[in-house]
């Protein structure tokens, strides 16, 4: 998506968040729609953007250019999904459901290394009617993966773990208030239970640290030196950005934990830049 620092801040007066689904229809249209077989994007976009939440009328257009156009519409849930944003799928904030979905982490957990595609019916019907075959590979359908998968999902449905998500989404949100006026944070961003911190040197003019000066790893190995690990983050126009992504079971005190060491380890990330 075309954003700037400002998009990122809420200052951006040419507003070009709420127009970016357009910038697809432009793309599609520039190369030709018999050329576009798929968009793929991740619904809230993880670690290459600091997390960043798309405005409400963004999915739901996608949606509809892709419809109108017969592009497929592939979501990355591999950090969004499985409950992480609060709801069971990152795309489900926005009703909209993608021709293709691709998964990972929160489907085991974290337990177990594993990764899945899912499809529409519509997908799958014309690979089977050309009498297609579906590769599948060594490791697919690996039966301890499979099992954990099927153990964790049984979990967060009896211990109705997604709610619990949401709700302490909102608790630790409240929580990060103290640190969005902090001099050398630009932004505080998004949903559930994941969340970023974009870093600054200045506030006010959203000027960045030096890029040799990686600010975000500092924040990090300050973090460890402090007993929390802090997932670093960012690039492009949104270069430090420190990553909030705590386990479901995340109590009141861990909150509490979490963001007292993220304001004293950016402190000493930024004395000691």
């Amino acid at each position: 998506a075309p954003y700037c620092l400002e998009c990122f801040t809420g200052r951006c007066e040419k507003r070009c968040r709420e127009t970016a689904a357009d910038a697809l229809e432009e793309v599609i249209l520039a190369e030709g729609p018999d050329t576009v077989s798929a968009f793929i994007c991740e619904p809230v976009i993880g670690s290459a953007g600091g997390v960043v939440v798309p405005p409400a009328n963004y999915w739901p257009r996608v949606r509809e250019i892709c419809d109108q156009y017969g592009v497929l519409l592939i979501a990355d849930e591999v950090m969004s999904g499985f409950g992480r944003t609060g709801m069971n799928f990152g795309l489900d904030h926005w009703n909209v459901v993608p021709d293709i979905m691709v998964s990972g982490k929160g489907l085991t957990g974290g337990y177990m290394p594993m990764g899945a595609v899912f499809a529409r019916e519509s997908v799958v019907e014309p690979i089977a009617a050309r009498g297609e075959d579906v590769m599948f590979y060594t490791y697919s359908n690996f039966p301890a993966a499979c099992a954990v998968a099927d153990k964790v999902l049984e979990i967060m449905e009896r211990e109705d773990l997604v709610a619990r998500a949401a709700a302490m989404g909102e608790q630790l949100s409240g929580k990060l208030a103290r640190i969005r006026e902090h001099p050398n944070v630009a932004s505080v961003r998004g949903i559930g239970l994941m969340w970023g911190i974009e870093l600054v040197q200045d506030r006010d003019t959203l000027t960045h640290f030096p890029a040799e000066k990686r600010m975000v790893n500092r924040v990090m190995a300050a973090g460890l030196e402090r007993g929390v690990f802090f997932y670093p983050g960012g690039s492009g126009v949104a270069q430090d950005c420190v990553m909030l992504g705590p386990p479901f079971t995340i109590t009141d005190a861990d909150v509490d934990l979490i963001v007292g060491t993220l304001e004293d380890s950016i402190d000493a990330a930024v004395a000691r830049a």
